[in-house]
């Protein structure tokens, strides 16, 4: 009867411990489930462009998979004017890192690159130089109840060592956070620092750069979108002997600044 008693015991142990591995493998199997896709291994289809330049096919990229993507076009010299060149071409689709890659084929001028879960468009000609502002190296950036990207990305501006830099952030939307931001970042480039706070603003934030050598200027987005571009952003005119607001933003000395090509949703 012990013997009994014994192998039912045994029996029912070993049931016991085939349940607990089969309730860990479906809580783990529902946990995988419940894991968003990584938006880099989607496929995406092919799409036409007729007259269109890369950056509206960037948005048709962003429309199709969610991924934010920011852009640093090449920046005239003052006075000049180098207008988009604009393509009539398939794209054959696949993963994002294919499309990306026959986008910048279009366009020889722009390379890209993944920053997390981010993708940043910029010239190809500043790959590895690091002078170019966006690539300038931040050893601590420290942002104390941040209350806008604005006022941060020009804290993140100010804690480049070397050479002062000059960058124009226009301000046009709700860029507002949720609640003052306290953060410590170490050794991250320029372009990363406004990606982060970019991330922060909200999920589907980006920023592009646009303006002239002497006066780059950067405006955060909520959303890319394929329509047209946002008309002129009405901005003060500036006295020349004034060279930043009250709240420490750089200006242009004109009254105009264009928001250019991007279509943007604020």
């Amino acid at each position: 009867m012990a013997t009994i008693v014994r192998r039912s015991l045994a029996v029912l142990s070993g049931c016991g411990i085939a349940a607990s591995v089969l309730f860990f493998a479906t809580q783990l199997l529902h946990a995988q489930s419940q894991e968003k896709p990584d938006p880099f291994e989607r496929i995406i289809p092919s799409f036409q462009l007729n007259r269109q330049n890369i950056f509206e096919a960037v948005a048709k990229l962003n429309e199709s998979t969610g991924i934010v993507v920011s852009v640093e076009r090449v920046l005239d010299a003052k006075d000049a004017k180098n207008v988009d060149s604009e393509f009539t071409a398939t794209i054959a689709g696949g993963k994002p890192s294919a499309v990306l890659n026959e986008i910048c084929d279009l366009d020889a001028r722009y390379t890209w690159a993944r920053d997390g879960n981010l993708v940043n468009i910029f010239p190809r000609r500043v790959v590895g130089d690091r002078e170019y502002l966006f690539n300038r190296k931040i050893p601590v950036l420290q942002l104390k109840d941040a209350t806008d990207a604005p006022s941060a990305a020009l804290d993140a501006v100010r804690a480049l060592p070397g050479p002062t830099a000059q960058l124009i952030v226009l301000e046009f939307g709700k860029l507002d956070f949720e609640k003052p931001w306290t953060t410590t970042i170490e050794d991250i480039n320029l372009r990363q620092a406004i990606n982060r706070i970019a991330e922060h603003l909200c999920a589907t934030c980006g920023w592009q750069l646009s303006g002239t050598t002497e006066t780059p200027t950067i405006m955060f987005y909520r959303r890319l979108q394929t329509s047209a571009p946002v008309p002129e952003a009405l901005l003060a005119p500036v006295p020349p002997s004034e060279e930043r607001s009250e709240r420490g933003l750089w200006l242009p000395t004109v009254q105009y600044l264009r928001v250019e090509r991007l279509g943007i949703l604020v």
